[in-house]
């Protein structure tokens, strides 16, 4: 009896519902972009702070410029996608 056990399974919290649609699907893709995007964005603005007040500051200024280098790439890379 069908019925029977769906019934059965409400009461008792066990009812699943399996859904898939396309349209959740892309959703899910478009989330997943929008957070390496997000995540691209938010590492190469501090990288890029970063190397700017370590060059302002004087210090290591190699690895300043790699770092606002870097921060910059990743900035651009994240606005392009965007």
């Amino acid at each position: 009896m069908l019925a029977h056990r769906v019934l059965s399974d409400t009461a008792n919290g066990k009812l699943t519902v399996n859904f898939q649609s396309r349209e959740l699907d892309a959703l899910r893709r478009d989330l997943a972009l929008n957070q390496r995007r997000v995540l691209m964005g938010v590492t190469g603005g501090s990288l890029l702070i970063c190397g700017t007040l370590l060059l302002a500051a004087g210090v290591l200024p190699i690895l300043a410029s790699l770092s606002a280098l870097t921060g910059s790439i990743l900035l651009g890379i994240a606005w392009m996608g965007a």
